[in-house]
């Protein structure tokens, strides 16, 4: 039943990583609408490299925080849950 519980947990915290990817995604994707006109389009091209606040204008610097919030929360929900699912076996 333990096992059970753990693999449960871990398949949910998978779940949860793919949700914050598809957040972080949506959040990229609106953020491109907030290019500074001075920015080259060449600092766009590798995409956690473009989640800099001084490469967006207007409410951009704000989603860029949000993306990163992201980015940690996939990162830590997909660590946790592969954590949970090597332990299950």
């Amino acid at each position: 039943m333990g096992s059970l519980l753990i693999r449960i947990l871990g398949w949910a915290s998978v779940a949860v990583a793919c949700v914050h990817a598809a957040r972080m995604w949506t959040i990229d994707r609106r953020l491109q609408r907030y290019r500074a006109p001075e920015s080259k389009r060449s600092q766009f091209a590798l995409v956690p490299l473009r989640w800099r606040r001084d490469l967006y204008s207007g409410t951009g610097p704000a989603m860029v925080d949000q993306v990163w919030r992201a980015w940690r929360q996939v990162m830590a929900f997909g660590i946790v849950g592969a954590v949970l699912l090597a332990l299950a076996r």
